[in-house]
């Protein structure tokens, strides 16, 4: 629940001003990015201008905003801030962190294989079947 707040559930989505002014307190939003490494400071622009509007309107009701991308490549990279926004920002510990940081890394390895053999699976296919047409 957001500090603050009456009852989240209750607000119509997107509708933060059914917060109590006198208890308003921080919010944190964290998008979690999985990206091609070439392109890693285009889905961090992409993320921040998604999220600003949120942010100002959420500002403008008194909340403190932080927004934290947290930003992986496919060949397992991990961008340099993921690891401050956790320790410094949302309290983990560079155990919990490091951990935490490996795991998504894998998953972002594992899912760029994923995607390359489904690739190269529906390529290879389209081939088989534009051969097999009769003249």
């Amino acid at each position: 629940m957001i500090k603050g707040a009456e009852d989240v559930r209750d607000a119509p989505p997107g509708r933060p001003e059914n917060t109590r002014r006198e208890d308003v307190g921080e919010i944190h939003l964290i998008e979690v990015a999985f990206t091609w490494d070439t392109h890693w400071y285009v889905s961090l622009h992409d993320k921040l201008n998604k999220y600003e509007p949120l942010m100002e309107l959420l500002r403008s009701k008194g909340f403190k905003v932080f927004f934290h991308p947290m930003v992986f490549g496919t060949t397992g990279s991990v961008y340099e801030h993921n690891a401050r926004a956790l320790t410094q920002h949302l309290g983990f510990n560079k155990k919990e962190t490091e951990a935490l940081l490996k795991k998504i890394s894998s998953i972002a390895v594992e899912w760029a294989a994923k995607m390359l053999i489904s690739h190269s699976k529906s390529k290879k296919e389209k081939a088989l079947k534009n051969s097999k047409k009769p003249p």
